[in-house]
């Protein structure tokens, strides 16, 4: 037995309360750390149309991914925001756009809702929650919509605003990032993480710290590429 990874597991058991089952991907499936701050400058424009516009979008290409070996539920995501200085900016996940800050129409900076029967100032959560099966994830649908057609135009002007994402499991965070959403095309294109922020599981442990081929109920330590541990509960 390895004493080593023995005296982690039972260290996890007893100080950790809660596992990330759920963690946020990029679009090549990389997760990224709790506590990274992610930078999203890319305009793409989706529509053009003459006389009447463009709709000019900053995408988070970030998704939710469920990472432990058994079927996840009760999954919410819960947003906060700094000022938008212009457009609009929105949450699709789970499922449906939850809330929409921003409808170029109203003043500017801002961070309230246009979505009704939500407060003025966050953390907002999302009403429903979603399930995932292991290994499945569901996009986030976040993005900063810089201009619409036939409403206010972009103008080439540099802003940015911080997202705050935060992925709850059975009320319980399980991961949080930050998505710094900014006009300046020369921005980072990542911080907080390294390059090797990638990892998958490689190896289960029991409480016992005995390693174990597959898993049912109970309580396992997952040993990830990287080197990392975690402490999966499985109900």
């Amino acid at each position: 037995m390895n004493k080593k990874l023995l005296t982690i597991a039972l260290g996890m058991l007893c100080g950790t309360s809660a596992f990330a089952q759920v963690e946020f991907v990029d679009a090549n499936g990389t997760v990224i750390p709790n506590g990274s701050t992610v930078i999203r400058n890319e305009i793409e424009t989706a529509v053009e149309i003459p006389n009447l516009g463009k709709k000019q979008i900053i995408h988070s290409n970030i998704s939710i991914k469920n990472t432990s070996v058994s079927e996840v539920s009760n999954i919410k995501t819960q947003l906060n925001v700094t000022d938008l200085p212009f457009g609009q900016t929105a949450l699709c996940c789970p499922a449906n756009c939850w809330i929409t800050i921003g409808d170029f129409k109203g003043s500017y900076p801002t961070h309230k809702p246009v979505t009704s029967n939500l407060s003025e100032n966050g953390p907002w959560t999302s009403p429903s929650a979603t399930k995932l099966g292991s290994g499945k994830k569901e996009d986030l649908k976040a993005e900063w919509v810089l201009s619409e057609i036939g409403s206010t135009q972009y103008n080439g002007e540099i802003g940015d605003f911080t997202a705050t994402y935060t992925i709850l499991v059975n009320g319980q965070t399980a991961s949080t990032i930050n998505v710094k959403y900014t006009t300046d095309p020369n921005a980072t294109s990542i911080a907080g993480t390294t390059a090797g922020s990638a990892k998958t599981a490689e190896a289960y442990y029991n409480a016992a710290g005995q390693m174990v081929s597959s898993v049912s109920k109970g309580v396992y330590i997952v040993k990830y590429t990287d080197g990392t541990t975690k402490k999966v509960i499985i109900k």
